[in-house]
């Protein structure tokens, strides 16, 4: 798989990132701790699922999730946060989940499988 992370915490980042290799081995990451450099590897790649933290500076996490809707619109994009600051917003933006870490992770996983799932039998069906 490959994915699309985000955090302004470069130790939460790899804490993600160890968690989606262990959880998803051989797959590509693209880590980021700058918002704006998303959305090229986003639109740029073929991406199962984007994860962003809720708290990034310089832009909107949630702005970011809007573009990237308009551009991908089935793109998988999970928010994730250190508390639930930003639930409403997120779920407004239309993203697939929202997820505290690290308190979440298994539903976090859970939530790109589902993703995937859906993705491969909607690419299956069509």
């Amino acid at each position: 798989m490959t994915f699309v992370t985000a955090d302004r915490c470069r130790a939460r980042l790899e804490r993600l990132t160890q968690i989606l290799v262990f959880s998803f081995p051989g797959s590509t990451i693209y880590q980021h701790t700058d918002l704006l450099r998303v959305p090229h590897d986003a639109l740029s790649h073929k991406v199962d699922a984007v994860l962003l933290d809720a708290e990034m500076e310089k832009t909107n996490s949630l702005d970011l999730v809007q573009k990237l809707r308009r551009q991908k619109p089935d793109l998988p994009i999970f928010i994730t946060s250190e508390a639930y600051d930003h639930y409403e917003s997120a779920v407004v933006a239309g993203t697939n989940g929202y997820f505290v870490l690290p308190d979440s992770e298994q539903k976090l996983l859970e939530a790109i499988r589902l993703a995937k799932a859906r993705r491969t039998y909607h690419d299956d069906c069509h």
